[in-house]
């Protein structure tokens, strides 16, 4: 199973890797648009994406609007990466999915889940302590911060630095999105798995 060890590794392991393929061998185009980095990016936002939508598919209700967040937030970060117009796609999939089209459905997507929860979960927030709490909101929150740091790279002209950060951020996002597909449940405290109880994570006050 998922734990804080083996994302940690996993982290470690994959930035060791690049780091030596592009500061000791040279290979600058692994951080170049539309290559491996980038790539990699994508595909762990896909993942993401995916297991999110395979986690709220067994929840029902309030359990269900946080898997649907989860995976519209997935879906948002890999357009954010992917160029869908140079890809062999329909010109109706190009058209949603690029440009002020897909702005306007993915501002209308986060808008329909704010309402909603305004009109029908809003006695949930009570259990927003309970919810930061669990190792898949960590997992989020720490891939959020390093997508933000990344982007404080690219003010400072530093690509590989940015990529390498971003691949990170996009890392902890996936792992957080496995754990959600293993056991939905566990962002309000509860779980499927015994082995994956995240009552200790975080002493309560």
């Amino acid at each position: 199973m998922i734990n804080n060890t083996f994302a940690i590794l996993a982290v470690l392991l994959l930035n060791g890797v690049l780091i030596e393929e592009v500061m000791l061998q040279g290979r600058s185009e692994l951080y170049a648009e539309n290559e491996l980095i980038e790539n990699l990016q994508a595909c762990f936002y896909a993942g993401g994406f995916f297991c999110a939508l395979w986690g709220l598919l067994h929840v029902q209700r309030f359990e269900r609007w946080l898997g649907a967040a989860f995976s519209l937030a997935c879906l948002t970060f890999f357009l954010r990466e992917v160029d869908m117009a140079e890809l062999n796609l329909p010109e109706v999939v190009k058209f949603f999915t690029g440009g002020t089209s897909k702005d306007l459905l993915l501002a209308f997507a986060f808008l329909a889940l704010i309402v909603r929860f305004g009109v029908t979960y809003r006695q949930h927030l009570r259990e927003f302590w309970t919810i930061v709490r669990t190792r898949i909101a960590l997992f989020c929150i720490g891939g959020g911060a390093l997508l933000v740091l990344g982007s404080l790279f690219e003010q400072t002209h530093h690509p590989f630095l940015e990529e390498l950060v971003e691949l990170d951020g996009a890392l902890l996002i996936l792992s957080a999105a496995i754990l959600y597909a293993l056991s939905p449940h566990r962002l309000l405290g509860q779980s499927d798995h015994p082995d994956l109880d995240d009552s200790r994570l975080v002493p309560s006050s």
